[in-house]
């Protein structure tokens, strides 16, 4: 009874120069009372003692080489045992005398008679082995590749190859992935020979990735008293990737974009011409969830899809989503509006088109002036300022978008704008304009419409040339669109379309100025 170690019991010899431990010091259970040792006729050394985590009762323990274990069960007297004493016959039984509390307190003597039970566990009829640490399919050890909350359940057998009955102590399991497994059906607690039953594990993480745990079947198997093997599973994303839609469509160029799948490692697209038989597939960079496609034909359909790769290997993948089409070419601009109304002057924008090389610009009195024309040769200017307008007048304007090899392109939808009449001393809140609203020193927003219909548009001015990054979050803080944009005067559209009706935060970060806006959809 060693008192350093919580009053367990502890083995030791000597080895001609000092005492060592045998095994773990304090290997009990609970404290140890009069203890007694015995060696069979190799030198292992059996140990019995009162075991007071097991109710007082009596508990015999041998050393296998490496570690205790019990002989038996722990605890078989059938109460309280005292003054324990342990020996053994020639062939190595052995005997164990005590004071039996359950018998008047008068002495016992009980001999441990080894099983002849022999167990053997399989999965889908193939054997594992004790101590197995791969996992195979084969076996039902490697529960494969699910989706997030769909579990997967394997049965496994224990077949009792022995001539007496095989007991069984339970199923558990350890390793570090435990919580991902479960025994969702434990096994009988005694088999007869020649006879076998089930036990079942769930497998159902909570997390996309590879998960691992080592069962444990316990019983009195005479050498195989717990029986270990490995088990894996591999939890995947529930679904493909969602939410896929083309940018900056140009004669040679697109860039194709998704929503992110939460746990992807990376992604693949793979596409081709519409009605072509071979699909291409690119490796998009880590921790991208678009991807810019160069080199393409002009006037081309094609179409494409993407997946999520979940582990560096490559081998985990989610499925394909559903195919995309689109078309190369150049592409008329899908959004159009006017600034600095007053009664003599006003700004035509619009949205860039990437891949432009300048624009056409046509205006005219309403409802029947003749259409005027200017052409803009720079691609990168995407407004017009005309200050010779006539006042309480109706104009109507529409712009034709120039780039190369493309030609002859469509006008985009036709808009218009009136002049207002000029009244001295009425603010421009008088008059119905509505400039810019002012969010911070040297910054002018405009959001619109809001709420906000198929698409939403954001204008910002400042006062110098900076880099901005624009965000739209859910009330909960998550990120769901995000651009990043470098100018003095800068223009963004996006597509609404795919966001449930609700209350979205724009958030704008310039240099140390965050500045935020309510979007209702």
């Amino acid at each position: 009874q060693d008192g350093g170690n919580s009053d367990k019991a502890t083995v030791m010899k000597y080895n001609g120069s000092s005492w060592v431990t045998v095994g773990s010091a304090g290997f009990s259970a609970g404290y140890a009372y009069y203890t007694s040792i015995a060696l069979d006729a190799s030198g292992t050394p059996y140990v019995v003692y009162e075991d007071y985590g097991n109710g007082y009762k009596a508990t015999v323990m041998k050393y296998n080489g490496s570690s205790w274990v019990a002989v038996g069960s722990a605890g078989f007297s059938a109460g309280g045992a005292w003054y324990t004493s342990i020996a053994l016959d020639a062939s190595g039984t052995p005997y164990v005398v005590y004071q039996d509390y359950e018998n008047s307190f008068k002495a016992t003597v009980m001999k441990y008679m080894q099983s002849n039970a022999e167990i053997n566990i399989t999965g889908n009829g193939q054997n594992i082995i004790d101590g197995q640490t791969a996992t195979s399919t084969t076996d039902g050890t490697d529960f494969g590749s699910t989706p997030l909350n769909n579990p997967v359940e394997h049965t496994f057998t224990i077949e009792n190859q022995g001539t007496d009955t095989l007991h069984v102590t339970g199923v558990s399991l350890s390793g570090p992935d435990t919580s991902a497994f479960t025994v969702s059906q434990q096994p009988p607690s005694s088999v007869a020979p020649g006879s076998s039953a089930t036990f079942k594990i769930r497998y159902d993480a909570a997390n996309v990735g590879t998960h691992n745990a080592t069962v444990n079947v316990g019983s009195d198997d005479c050498d195989e008293g717990s029986y270990e093997f490995a088990v894996r599973g591999i939890t995947l994303s529930l679904n493909a990737p969602v939410g896929l839609f083309e940018t900056d469509i140009t004669p040679v160029s697109v860039r194709l974009n998704w929503a992110p799948v939460s746990g992807a490692h990376h992604y693949e697209v793979q596409g081709r011409k519409v009605g072509a038989a071979v699909m291409k597939t690119l490796t998009v960079p880590v921790g991208q969830s678009y991807l810019d496609v160069n080199n393409l034909p002009n006037k081309t359909q094609f179409e494409w899809q993407v997946r999520a790769v979940l582990d560096a290997s490559g081998t985990v993948v989610s499925p394909w989503s559903t195919m995309r089409t689109f078309t190369t070419g150049c592409q008329t601009t899908d959004s159009l509006w006017v600034t600095g109304l007053t009664s003599t002057q006003v700004t035509l924008k619009w949205r860039a088109v990437p891949g432009a090389t300048g624009y056409r610009i046509r205006y005219r009195e309403m409802p029947s002036g003749s259409w005027k024309s200017v052409l803009i040769t720079d691609g990168t200017d995407t407004s017009y300022f005309n200050s010779n307008l006539k006042n309480n007048t109706t104009y109507a304007w529409k712009v034709q978008t120039i780039c190369h090899p493309a030609a002859g392109l469509a006008y985009s939808a036709q808009h218009q704008f009136t002049t207002p009449v000029p009244l001295t001393g009425m603010s421009n809140q008088k008059m119905g304009l509505h400039p810019a609203e002012p969010a911070a020193e040297g910054m002018q927003i405009e959001v619109y419409p809001n709420p906000a219909g198929r698409e939403l548009h954001i204008s910002v001015r400042q006062g110098s040339k900076a880099e901005m990054r624009l965000s739209l979050q859910s009330m909960a803080g998550r990120e769901l669109m995000v651009e990043t944009v470098e100018g003095e005067s800068v223009h963004i559209r996006w597509d609404m379309d795919r966001l449930p009706s609700g209350i979205y935060l724009l958030r704008i970060e310039s240099g140390k100025e965050v500045l935020t806006r309510k979007v209702m959809v």
